[in-house]
């Protein structure tokens, strides 16, 4: 009894910990992603849809794929988006997404799955904590047990309590925005806000408010400058330019006002019967 333990204590070996997920940086169109989780056990390349949006990399196409998810619920992908190029170092690996509308880890947003690690020729060394990417001759190697032992989720909370006018501005001129009610929203002032409710119900006639919206009296009476009479009343005197050969004056008014411009071709009776009429239609005309 004692000869069999000792012949299993020498030949078992020690245990250590397989890494059935890891992250690696790579390089999806224009976009570089610091992580894209490589997970062994996932059959497909996964792609939020929100990312693919981003991206800008065509029309995925129809699927009849069904993926059932970590709460054993079944969702229908949008589709499936071909020959994606991903870019691992020096490396640059076609691939195929099943893009979801599903909720973004903006940790880790895409997924690579074994089409992804078998495009690569991807080999894990579990004991050296290694996985080497080949292509031809080339090789790249990533060390993910450094990957592996950075936590899940950061418990701790970071914030800034004062913003100076420096950053604002900075700010402002950075963010370029096209909405009319995104432009209002980001340079909304708290401290204008008082009475802004008074004056959205007012105006909406919901008939809430607090108070009458204050009306100012223009006062026209007491102006300084009285106002201007009508150029019937008061004919300006007006410098006129010579005019074409084919065109000239005639005149509404007394001594020589409220002209208006008629061709010369007309006959006198016609220049007449225009003349009466547009007399006529003085006050209209204005």
């Amino acid at each position: 009894m004692t000869h069999q333990v000792s012949v299993i204590g020498h030949s078992m070996a020690p245990k250590l910990e397989y890494p059935s997920a890891f992250t690696i940086p790579c390089t999806i169109g224009s976009a570089d992603f610091t992580k894209a989780l490589c997970d062994l056990g996932a059959s497909i390349n996964l792609m939020p849809y929100s990312v693919f949006k981003t991206l800008g990399i065509g029309q995925p196409r129809p699927t009849s794929m069904r993926l059932q998810m970590e709460d054993r619920t079944m969702k229908r992908p949008l589709g499936i988006t071909d020959d994606v190029l991903v870019r691992v170092d020096k490396f640059i690996l076609p691939e195929d997404f099943v893009i979801l509308d599903c909720e973004v880890n903006y940790e880790v947003p895409n997924i690579l799955g074994r089409p992804f690690l078998a495009t690569g020729k991807a080999f894990v060394d579990v004991e050296a904590g290694e996985v080497t990417f080949r292509v031809g001759d080339e090789n790249v190697v990533f060390y993910i047990c450094k990957s592996m032992r950075q936590p899940n989720s950061n418990k701790e909370c970071s914030f800034v309590d004062l913003v100076t006018e420096v950053i604002v501005e900075d700010t402002s001129v950075v963010i370029n925005v096209e909405d009319p009610l995104e432009v209002v929203l980001l340079n909304y002032d708290v401290d204008e806000r008082e009475g802004l409710v008074e004056y959205v119900n007012a105006l909406q006639g919901m008939g809430s408010y607090t108070y009458e919206p204050l009306k100012h009296s223009l006062n026209l009476e007491n102006r300084k400058t009285p106002p201007a009479k009508p150029s019937i009343e008061e004919p300006p005197t007006l410098e006129l330019k010579p005019l074409l050969s084919h065109l000239g004056y005639e005149f509404l008014g007394p001594c020589s006002t409220l002209h208006v411009i008629l061709s010369t071709c007309l006959t006198n009776m016609q220049v007449e019967s225009t003349l009466a009429v547009l007399k006529w239609r003085k006050k209209e005309i204005g």
